[in-house]
């Protein structure tokens, strides 16, 4: 798998029916094209209903959650903004990710 899921200790917080949670992404040398899949029961929810990402991250790159298709995608946001090719190595590129779903 390309990528890596931490928790973050103590993020997960229940409001309501609504489960809120945070994990750290780590991307490895070959990113996948099309993006990463990311499924709600890999976060250990039913549903993710939103997913709170960076801004631009110091590398000049974008993360974002394809809620059509389960994937975590990266951008290289430069004079133009696209998603990075298959293969890309992403090894130094980490972001925060805050879940709500239930």
């Amino acid at each position: 798998m390309g990528r890596t899921l931490t928790e973050v200790k103590g993020s997960r917080s229940v409001h309501g029916n609504q489960i809120e949670v945070s994990y750290d992404i780590a991307f490895d040398a070959t990113y996948v094209a099309n993006g990463e899949p990311l499924t709600p029961r890999q976060v250990g929810l039913k549903t993710i209903l939103t997913m709170d990402t960076p801004g631009t991250l110091p590398s000049g790159h974008s993360v974002y959650y394809d809620r059509a298709n389960n994937r975590v995608k990266v951008l290289l946001v430069n004079t133009t903004v696209a998603e990075v090719g298959g293969g890309t190595n992403l090894s130094t590129v980490a972001a925060r990710l805050k879940m709500t779903g239930w």
